[in-house]
């Protein structure tokens, strides 16, 4: 984070000393950093009827998924949901783009008065460091990352209280774009949410409680758009109005790195099996050269003693073991260039979670233009923030 304890320098020190009291200033700032933000209730675990699941998709039904975003955006999300569950590729990858920025921040004064007190410049100043401490905007901002680079869109509605601010994460799929007002997206919100959870509408802000009776009032008009700019979007695709995974295009890649790790596995069983096979021999007349009761017997009395990954069989052929030894085409790891695919796939370079090459250069080089991805994103929240601190 940012130093945002210094102060800026002032022409006349000694005459601020006289007019503001610095150790109360302190006290108010220290007070903020560790005082406690609006408790942000999810859900009432005695009385919810909502639950948590996730529907696992084939690779086909993605495939199809992908052809029409637009009509099957709530599939998509709950695509991305679940490979970022079940995927340690996919999972490791939105980590990786929502942790690269170190999200500082610079506090800077945009608007200049020539007869302003600047004793009041500086307690502005300090009021709004303690203000952002307070709100924690690291930790929140790389929450809303994670979302942004899983999903594409992030919808937020914001708590603020006299210490800082909270952001409360929104269920996509009751949220829409609604418009654009000072570089950043406002959201409209399915009000008919709340006819199914009834029980949750306390735990959101009042405007929430307020619309929701608006829209009791006329059920035909379910989608409401919420006050700007403490409820705002942030999305990746910022060119795109619908919604569209930023990693859609590898989910198919994805599947294929588990279809050769099942491969590979299913190969290693394999060559641990064997097949016996018991010769019961013919004399020139065609005819068995041992008692065929007899030899059934013996191929009884065999297949007790053997191990549960061997096989036999009676046959008049020569016994021999037959084992499943791969092809040295097979023998190539498949696993890592799938792996690699996935990667190129993504746009990042493998280096960054292998280490089975090493180029400086080369891995410089992508993450400056994976850091250029991030960045666009940081400075969309950026907006989203100083819109409420505007607003404050």
């Amino acid at each position: 984070m940012g130093d945002t304890n210094k102060t800026p320098p002032l022409s006349n020190a000694a005459e601020v000393s006289k007019t503001f009291d610095t150790k109360d200033l302190y006290n108010t700032r220290t007070q903020a950093w560790f005082s406690s933000l609006a408790k942000i209730m999810y859900r009432d675990l005695n009385n919810s009827t909502k639950t948590d699941a996730f529907y696992k998709y084939t690779r086909e039904q993605i495939a199809t998924f992908i052809k029409d975003p637009v009509s099957n955006e709530v599939q998509l999300r709950d695509a991305v949901r679940m490979l970022y569950n079940l995927s340690p590729h996919f999972w490791r990858l939105i980590q990786y783009m929502s942790q690269l920025c170190d999200l500082s921040y610079v506090v800077s004064q945009t608007s200049f008065d020539s007869v302003k007190d600047t004793a009041k410049e500086l307690e502005d100043y300090q009021k709004t460091n303690a203000f952002l401490a307070g709100s924690d905007i690291k930790v929140q901002s790389e929450r809303i990352l994670a979302t942004c680079f899983r999903e594409d869109v992030c919808y937020c509605t914001t708590w603020v209280t006299k210490d800082g601010m909270t952001f409360q994460f929104l269920d996509p799929n009751y949220c829409k774009i609604a418009s654009y007002q000072q570089n950043c997206w406002n959201v409209a919100y399915d009000f008919s949410y709340f006819d199914i959870y009834n029980d949750e509408l306390e735990l959101y802000p009042k405007e929430f409680q307020t619309k929701y009776a608006q829209y009791q009032k006329d059920t035909t008009q379910k989608w409401i758009e919420l006050d700007a700019p403490y409820s705002f979007a942030i999305k990746v695709n910022d060119d795109l109005t619908y919604v569209l995974p930023p990693f859609v295009g590898i989910l198919r890649a994805i599947y294929d790195v588990e279809s050769y790790k099942d491969l590979t596995m299913a190969n290693s069983e394999m060559q641990n099996y064997a097949l016996l096979v018991m010769r019961l021999g013919l004399n020139n007349n065609g005819e068995w050269s041992m008692d065929f009761e007899k030899a059934k017997q013996f191929w009884y009395n065999l297949s007790e003693v053997l191990p549960d990954n061997f096989g036999s069989i009676l046959s008049p052929m020569d016994v021999q073991k037959i084992t499943f030894e791969p092809t040295a085409a097979a023998q190539r790891d498949k696993v890592v260039e799938s792996e690699q695919h996935l990667w190129d796939a993504a746009g990042v370079s493998s280096l960054i979670f292998s280490g089975a090459a090493t180029s400086s250069r080369a891995l410089e080089i992508s993450g400056m233009a994976d850091e250029s991805l991030t960045w666009e994103v940081v400075k969309r929240i950026g907006v989203a923030i100083n819109r409420i601190l505007q607003k404050q």
